[in-house]
C-alpha cells in the first residue's frame, strides 16, 4: 500500500470516529432535553392533598405550581355501602368546585351529603374524620396545571386516617 492509500484508510477511519461520536453527542443531547422538560414540567406540577385538623378538612395543594378547576369528584365509601340504624345505605358526598390554588394555598373542604341520592343535612367531616368514621372513604381530586396537563390525586379517609395513594398525570 502506497502513502495515498494510508491517508484514505486514516481519513475513512477518522470520519468514521467522528460520525460516531457526533451521533453520541446527539442522543446525549436528546436525553438531556427530555430530561429538562420533564424538570420543568415538574416545576410547575401543582399537587392536591386533603387533609383534617380536627374537625375541619382542607384540601391543599403542595406542590409548585398553580391548580386550576380543582374538582372534588364524588367522595363514595370504599366499602360501597354503610349501615345507618341497621340498614345498609350507599352514602354519597359532593363537593364544590375550587376555580385555584396556588402553591401553599388551602380551602376549606365544602360538600353535601347524599344517602341513596337524596340530600340530607348531615355534616360531613364525621364521616371523612378518622376519630369518627366507622367506613373509609376514596376521594379522586382532578385539577389542571398552567400549562393545560390534567393531573389527578387519589386519597383514602375515613376510619384507617387520612391516605395519600397517588398523584398522577392524566389524560384529557
Amino acid at each position: 500500500m502506497t502513502i495515498s492509500d494510508w491517508i484514505l484508510v486514516a481519513t475513512a477511519i477518522i470520519i468514521f470516529v467522528y460520525t460516531c461520536a457526533t451521533f453520541w453527542y446527539a442522543s446525549e443531547t436528546r436525553r438531556m432535553k427530555k430530561e429538562m422538560m420533564k424538570q420543568n414540567e415538574l416545576s410547575l406540577m401543582p399537587a392536591i392533598i386533603m387533609y383534617n385538623d380536627g374537625d375541619v378538612f382542607y384540601i391543599k395543594n403542595i406542590g409548585k405550581g398553580a391548580a386550576l378547576n380543582v374538582l372534588i369528584k364524588d367522595i363514595t365509601s370504599a366499602e360501597e355501602k354503610i349501615t345507618i340504624k341497621g340498614e345498609e345505605k350507599i352514602i354519597q358526598i359532593k363537593c364544590r368546585e375550587i376555580p385555584s390554588l396556588v402553591p401553599g394555598e388551602k380551602e376549606i373542604l365544602k360538600c353535601k351529603t347524599y344517602i341513596c341520592g337524596i340530600e340530607k343535612d348531615l355534616p360531613v367531616e364525621p364521616a371523612l374524620n378518622p376519630q369518627f368514621a366507622t367506613t373509609n372513604f376514596n376521594v379522586e381530586i382532578e385539577y389542571t396545571d398552567i400549562n393545560g396537563v390534567n393531573y389527578q390525586s387519589s386519597i383514602m379517609t375515613g376510619k384507617d386516617g387520612v391516605k395519600i395513594k397517588k398523584i398522577k398525570k392524566i389524560k384529557a
